[in-house]
């Protein structure tokens, strides 16, 4: 009996010893890449979204980013083939490095007429060729935070090299997850990142640049005022010409100088 109760007592530690070996090989559990992963299914349940954004630069990125101050509606989910959704709409004010006057465009498709509207010349240009909107047509890749309808959201940051949760940060009253992600690709920027801890959609990115000459910089995106999955109405991607304002199917000319065009 003895012998018995030994047998099972050396085989009952078996399987107890196996599982604290297992224990000890496995990874820790990253939290950052959990919440990265629950981010990057509520983006990709978006089939629209609102939001108001601001961009901002300091260090050595602030003579060649600028700022900005902007509204986007937007409708459709945008493949890695693509720079933007389907339908949007924008209004945005720049403030180019240097100056202190904005630029005013207002700007969108309904996927099928293109317009921009440029306020100081309080001038519409509306066709269905998409160069109709001059440089403006740059302008929604720039602004916009692509993740929220991107087809592939968050693939770069769950497969980065680092992820690592900073802790809570607190956007627009919106309490945060604050991520930092270093990423795979050679010379990509490290980020940032601020999700929201009640619907894990983004409200903010800081891109962290080092130039060759070893200055550094930031560029910053927040947004506020999110809304998923908005209903659009058939008209609201279209274009409401402003009273005393002049509509034509002339394409837009230059408003950002050539040499940089943010």
């Amino acid at each position: 009996m003895k012998r018995a109760m030994c047998v099972m007592l050396v085989l009952g530690f078996v399987p107890i010893a196996a599982l604290a070996d297992e224990e000890k090989d496995a990874k820790p559990a990253n939290p950052a890449l959990e919440i990265l992963k629950k981010v990057d299914a509520a983006c990709k349940a978006l089939k629209s979204v609102k939001y108001d954004v601001t961009g901002s630069a300091d260090g050595a990125m602030a003579a060649r980013f600028g700022a900005f101050e902007a509204s986007i509606d937007a409708s459709g989910r945008v493949s890695p083939n693509q720079r933007t959704p389907g339908k949007y709409k924008f209004d945005v004010k720049f403030t180019l490095p240097g100056t202190t006057e904005p630029i005013h465009l207002s700007g969108g498709t309904d996927s099928e007429v293109f317009f921009v509207v440029h306020h100081k010349d309080k001038t519409a240009y509306e066709d269905i060729d998409p160069a109709v909107m001059g440089q403006a047509a740059g302008v929604l890749p720039r602004i916009m935070i692509i993740e929220y309808l991107f087809d592939e959201p968050f693939s770069d940051e769950i497969n980065g090299k680092q992820q690592e949760l900073k802790g809570s940060k607190t956007i627009g009253g919106e309490d945060c997850h604050e991520i930092h992600v270093i990423y795979q690709a050679e010379g990509a920027p490290e980020a940032t990142w601020c999700f929201s801890k009640k619907d894990y959609l983004p409200r903010q990115r800081i891109d962290h640049y080092t130039l060759p000459n070893g200055e550094k910089g930031t560029v910053t995106k927040t947004a506020t005022n999110v809304v998923a999955n908005p209903k659009f109405a058939d008209d609201d991607f279209k274009l409401k010409l402003p009273e005393d304002y002049t509509k034509t199917d002339d394409f837009a000319p230059d408003i950002f100088p050539r040499q940089n065009p943010r």
